[in-house]
């Protein structure tokens, strides 16, 4: 079977090159425009990024004693292990921004487990210091107050809202591997 390029007086690997830069120049193309439409899927945040985004804003709330932006995180129907309602636990803030002075919070983990119809589940472990005490972490390595925050969220728009809470003071060797870690790297000997 004779080559078209011999009936045109062709070079046929010179014809078949041009062939072949065309496919190749096709598939380039075609992977290029692949690639475009994958990576605002790349970039996208998942919601677990948004919602470590979430608890790291309330925190930055918390250090600012900004009690209005903290109870904006907090969903209507927010609840916690003591059974206080949002209300209480605007007060129950109040106060504690009241008797403390420069409060510094290190987040030393988060991690959510985000459930199919927006909520989730999370689990945030933080170093908490204020004031004076805050000097002397530096001074003398001690880490302050150690608590392990266990939310549930729910999507409420775009926003995730902390629905229920529980916390408790841990031991350091109580904290998750990743939360010691943080906290070695803050706190080295």
């Amino acid at each position: 079977m004779r080559h078209a390029a011999f009936d045109r007086n062709e070079n046929p690997i010179a014809a078949s090159k041009g062939r072949g830069e065309k496919l190749s120049t096709r598939f380039i193309a075609a992977a290029l425009a692949s690639l475009m439409m994958l990576y605002p899927a790349c970039v996208r945040k998942d919601e677990g990024a948004r919602i470590a985004e979430t608890i790291e804003r309330i925190i930055h709330l918390l250090e600012k004693a900004n009690l209005d932006g903290v109870m904006e995180h907090l969903s209507l129907d927010y609840s916690d292990f003591e059974g206080r309602d949002k209300s209480q636990a605007r007060e129950l803030i109040r106060s504690y921004l009241q008797e403390r002075v420069g409060i510094v919070i290190h987040v030393l983990g988060t991690d959510a487990r985000v459930d199919p119809p927006g909520t989730a589940q999370v689990r945030t472990e933080v170093a908490l210091s204020s004031g004076a005490a805050e000097v002397f972490r530096k001074l003398f390595r001690s880490f302050g107050s150690l608590y392990r925050f266990d939310l549930e969220m729910k999507k409420s728009g775009e926003e995730w809202k902390v629905v229920f809470a529980r916390w408790t003071s841990v031991a350091p060797e109580d904290l998750a591997p990743g939360a010691l870690s943080i906290l070695r790297k803050l706190f080295p000997d």
